[in-house]
């Protein structure tokens, strides 16, 4: 048994996101051609203007395509499966994770799991900031695996 969930939001596919992407980068190559055509001189705040534009463009073009641009810096998932308890619950944040072999005891209170290991020290799953549907499921397999294993689990 085994949940792994990708905790970013992925937002929807928007053809008109993408069309305004791709005329943002347009808009910034047209900017350059046209003080060329005019044999004006480019200025670095016209360069930075057009990197800002081109910028902009592949933000909303990656949005428009489905990912979000958080996602370029790392993940943010929940993974429960027969050795391990992993979550992640922000991209520049740590991972907590335990395994299952060093598990001895769990309780559930309050969107927390408080783990107690095989040494008698405590470890805290903080669920918080989870939907309703994950924490359901998470407790779901948690008490499954346990169950698997022979660890008590108060749910």
């Amino acid at each position: 048994m085994e949940l792994k969930i990708d905790l970013l939001r992925t937002e929807k596919k928007s053809a008109l996101r993408v069309a305004g992407g791709v005329l943002f980068i347009l808009l910034s190559v047209a900017w350059v051609i046209s003080r060329q055509m005019k044999n004006q001189y480019i200025d670095v705040l016209d360069w930075i203007y057009c990197g800002i534009l081109s910028l902009n463009g592949v933000v909303h073009i990656m949005g428009g395509f489905g990912l979000p641009l958080i996602r370029l810096f790392g993940e943010s998932y929940l993974w429960i499966d027969d050795t391990k308890i992993a979550i992640k619950k922000s991209v520049l944040g740590k991972e907590q994770s335990i395994s299952w072999a060093d598990i001895k005891l769990i309780n559930y209170k309050l969107n927390r799991f408080t783990v107690i290991r095989t040494n008698d020290t405590k470890f805290t799953l903080d669920l918080s900031k989870l939907d309703y549907a994950i924490l359901k499921d998470a407790k779901e397999i948690i008490g499954s695996i346990a169950n698997e294993k022979g660890i008590h689990v108060n749910l």
